[in-house]
């Protein structure tokens, strides 16, 4: 049996998924995502993605975590130290900004304008946890340099 002829399975059949349905939300936005058309594009049926995703709302939410996994993330690549706590702040702020309008970050104001039911709110809940863990580190560097430079005081 050749590769091509192999079911996929698994984590490869998963990235399949992910990769189709990020694909399609970028060009046909998120009223356009359904099970059948990602199936399709996915060579795989409807019934895998019931089996791994409750709905086309989790399916999207997955792939865009998915898809920020996979994104180096600038916020953290480049250590902020002009010797301003203020200056460091705005620096980050415009590194935010620029961040969350490329790539699969666009999409969060999405998934939160979309969260109707309780289960699409936990996910969410779960999200924002994370993101807050998120923030505390990017800013405690700040906050560490800003003392070390008499600015702050604990």
């Amino acid at each position: 049996m050749t590769q091509l002829n192999q079911r996929r399975r698994g984590n490869r059949l998963e990235n399949a998924i992910y990769d189709t349905t990020y694909t399609l939300l970028s060009q046909y936005g998120l009223d356009q995502v359904t099970f059948s058309r990602v199936a399709t594009a996915a060579a795989t049926s409807r019934s895998v993605l019931y089996r791994y995703w409750d709905s086309t709302f989790d399916l999207i939410f997955h792939t865009i975590i998915h898809q920020i996994q996979k994104t180096p993330i600038a916020l953290t690549t480049t250590p902020l130290d002009t010797g301003s706590l203020r200056t460091d702040l705005i620096l980050l702020a415009q590194r935010f900004i620029q961040q969350t309008s490329t790539g699969p970050f666009r999409y969060f104001r999405l998934l939160f304008a979309t969260a109707l039911n309780a289960q699409n709110q936990r996910d969410l809940t779960q999200l924002v946890t994370q993101i807050d863990h998120a923030n505390l580190t990017l800013i405690e560097p700040l906050l560490t340099n800003a003392q070390n430079h008499g600015e702050l005081q604990i």
